[in-house]
C-alpha cells in the first residue's frame, strides 16, 4: 500500500513554491491554505515546461498529485481554478513543487507499458514453467513405465531362472531313476546269475547224488496206471515175496 505524504502550500499570492519533495514520492498530497476554497475544487497538474495539464479534483483543500508527475524529476506546476461569478474560468494560484532528483527505488511501481511488458514476461514464465511441469511428469510416466518394463524383466528373469532349476531338479531326478534303474537291472542280473549258478549247483549235486546212489546202490518202487514199478541197481539185491496177502521185501 502507498503511503501517503501531505506538504502544504501556503497560496496568499498569485504564485507560490511549496518546500521539495523527492522524485518518486509515490501519494504524495497537496495542502492548499490561505486562500477561501470551496469544499470540492479543480487542480490542473503538468510538469514544468509541459503544454498539457490534467485535471485533479480536490476536496476539503487537499488534492492528490498524480505519481506519473512524480517519475519525470521536473518540478511540478499545479494550477488552482474556482468557479464563483468573480473567478469564473481564470487561474485563481499557480503553485510549484520542486523536485529532488534520484535513483528510481527497487520498489518503484511500473507504469503502464513496463506493466504489460512484466505481465507479458510474467505469462511466458508460467507458460514455461507450465511446459516444464509437463515435461515433469511426462518424465515420471516414462520413468514409471521403465520401471515398470524392469519389474516385468525380473519377473521374466526369475521365472526363467526358477524354470531352469526346476528343469535341473527335473534331470537330477531322472538320473537318480536311471540310476536306480541301472542298480536294479543290477541287481537282477546278479540274482539271475546267482539263481543259474543255484541251478547249475542242483543239477551238479543231483548229478552227485545219483552218482553216489549208483555206486552205493539203490531201489525204488511205484505204481504206475496200477502197475508196481520196481526199479533198481544192479549192485542191490533185493527180493520179493507175498505173504498173507501181502508183498513183502526180502533182502
Amino acid at each position: 500500500m502507498t503511503e501517503i505524504h501531505i506538504i502544504d502550500a501556503i497560496a496568499r499570492t498569485p504564485e507560490c513554491t511549496t518546500t521539495a519533495v523527492w522524485q518518486y514520492a509515490y501519494g504524495l498530497e497537496l495542502r492548499i491554505t490561505g486562500v477561501n476554497l470551496p469544499e470540492e475544487f479543480e487542480v490542473q497538474q503538468c510538469n514544468e515546461g509541459d503544454t498539457e495539464t490534467k485535471t485533479q479534483l480536490g476536496h476539503n483543500g487537499v488534492v492528490r498529485i498524480l505519481d506519473e508527475y512524480l517519475e519525470t524529476g521536473k518540478d511540478i506546476i499545479c494550477y488552482l481554478f474556482l468557479h464563483d461569478e468573480a473567478t469564473d474560468g481564470r487561474t485563481v494560484r499557480k503553485i510549484t513543487i520542486p523536485i529532488k532528483r534520484r535513483e528510481p527505488p527497487s520498489d518503484i511501481e511500473p507504469t503502464p507499458v513496463e506493466q504489460d511488458i512484466i505481465t507479458q514476461a510474467i505469462g511466458a514464465l508460467n507458460s514455461a514453467v507450465e511446459r516444464t511441469a509437463q515435461d515433469v511428469v511426462s518424465a515420471d510416466a516414462s520413468a514409471d513405465s521403465a520401471r515398470a518394463d524392469a519389474e516385468t524383466a525380473q519377473a521374466s528373469a526369475t521365472t526363467a531362472v526358477e524354470s531352469a532349476q526346476s528343469a535341473q531338479a527335473s534331470a537330477t531326478s531322472a538320473a537318480q531313476s536311471a540310476q536306480s534303474a541301472s542298480q536294479s537291472a543290477s541287481s537282477a542280473q546278479q540274482s539271475a546269475t546267482s539263481a543259474s549258478a543255484s541251478a547249475v549247483s542242483a543239477e551238479r549235486d543231483a548229478d552227485r547224488a545219483e552218482m553216489a546212489a549208483r555206486e552205493s546202490g539203490y531201489f525204488d518202487v511205484e505204481i504206475v496206471d496200477g502197475r508196481l514199478i520196481y526199479t533198481r541197481t544192479d549192485n542191490v539185491d533185493v527180493d520179493f515175496a507175498i505173504v498173507d496177502g501181502h508183498l513183502v521185501m526180502e533182502a
